[in-house]
């Protein structure tokens, strides 16, 4: 697993997707749906990372936030916007780490490889 360091600090909490506000939810959903159509389609090591996260949160609630999004997301930049309401360091790390998980089964395609530096600009996330 890669170590996330913001600014000069680790994040000093681990959370789980069970562990997320409502709105750190949404932001995690609405930027895996980017990530997973990044390249097509969505493969079986990506379904099988949105079954992880819906499990962890409970079905009700993973289905909640995909509604939440999808009425809220017009577009495929609005998913960044989506970014701006994780703000603590341990949700970041955990929203990061899900999404490269996603990107790395197969080759990181360059819509993804935008997302992750997306969001190690945004965050202040430097990749060890």
């Amino acid at each position: 697993m890669h170590r996330l360091k913001y600014g000069s600090a680790m994040a000093e909490e681990e959370l789980t997707a069970s562990d997320l506000t409502d709105n750190e939810l949404q932001a995690l959903v609405a930027l895996m749906r980017v990530m997973a159509g990044a390249d097509g389609g969505i493969s079986g090591g990506e379904a099988g990372v949105f079954q992880h996260v819906a499990t962890d949160v409970g079905e009700a609630r993973f289905r909640d936030a995909t509604a939440a999004v999808a009425e809220r997301m017009e577009k495929e930049s609005d998913a960044l916007e989506f970014a701006k309401l994780v703000t603590r360091p341990g949700a970041r790390e955990f929203v990061y780490g899900t999404l490269y998980e996603l990107a790395v089964p197969g080759t990181i395609v360059e819509k993804e490889g935008e997302v992750l530096a997306f969001l190690e600009k945004e965050w202040g996330l430097s990749v060890s």
